[in-house]
């Protein structure tokens, strides 16, 4: 369910889109990310050059090493790399043109070819591979700005097809307990809460790791969880950040 303008409008009126228009298809249009990748630069990921802690860690314990990856929502292809240099063949998604930008400014400034291709795509429309054919999915913080929940559902779903058997869902997430979007929670769901962040106006879905396997027992069984908890500074305020990585596996298509 996409929100209400009212339910927002108590929150930031005066700077709150009005996200029931037909251009927002859901809550975080490509527009935004493009400014946040060009400009803004609001999310300290948004230009870190390192990989994400939760997902160094969780494939550090899972030991993967190789197969074709899928990086949902690449951004500036941290993630990607990271995935590349384990030697994996990493297909890097992402809506935003001028996130694509800095994937391939990494890939080019790097000594060592890198297997990553960078692809142009609108998760909305559906994931552009075929039945089976992934070894592993990476979401790294991607599918947590689908608000609208038929999207987030066919999303979902989407990863489960192209999933070969036994392959690996990996999701990385800020979770319900991270305290700078616990400072910018507006509503609380069955799941945990949605956050608005107003320096960038996206919204978020927060969850602890048992609401979101339940919610994904449909498509995906539970391998392992971490937890990663850290220190960061965002925009000058230093803040308690609590991450967590979800390993699953595609259950079998009937």
């Amino acid at each position: 369910m996409i929100f209400e303008r009212s339910i927002l409008s108590r929150i930031m009126p005066s700077s709150v889109p009005n996200f029931a228009e037909p251009e927002f298809r859901y809550a975080n249009g490509v527009e935004m990310w493009d400014r946040e990748y060009s400009s803004l630069a609001t999310i300290p990921s948004s230009h870190r050059s390192q990989p994400s802690h939760a997902v160094k860690l969780s494939l550090s314990s899972l030991r993967l090493r190789q197969g074709s990856a899928v990086d949902l929502g690449c951004g500036n292809g941290r993630n990607a790399k990271f995935l590349a240099k384990l030697g994996f063949e990493v297909s890097a998604l992402d809506f935003s043109e001028r996130a694509l930008d800095l994937t391939q400014h990494l890939i080019a400034n790097e000594n060592t070819r890198l297997d990553i291709t960078p692809i142009l795509h609108d998760i909305r429309d559906g994931l552009p591979f075929r039945d089976s054919e992934t070894d592993l999915v990476l979401d790294a913080y991607c599918l947590c700005h689908f608000i609208d929940e038929i999207g987030y559902k066919k999303a979902l779903d989407e990863v489960s097809r192209i999933l070969r058997p036994g392959g690996i869902y990996l999701k990385i997430h800020l979770d319900s307990s991270d305290d700078y979007y616990l400072q910018r929670s507006i509503e609380k769901r069955s799941f945990g809460h949605i956050s608005y962040d107003p320096a960038n106006q996206f919204l978020k879905r927060h969850y602890g790791a048992e609401k979101l396997h339940d919610e994904l027992r449909s498509n995906f069984d539970l391998m392992r969880v971490w937890r990663v908890r850290f220190d960061d500074v965002v925009r000058g305020a230093k803040v308690s950040r609590s991450v967590f990585a979800i390993a699953l596996t595609r259950k079998p298509h009937e």
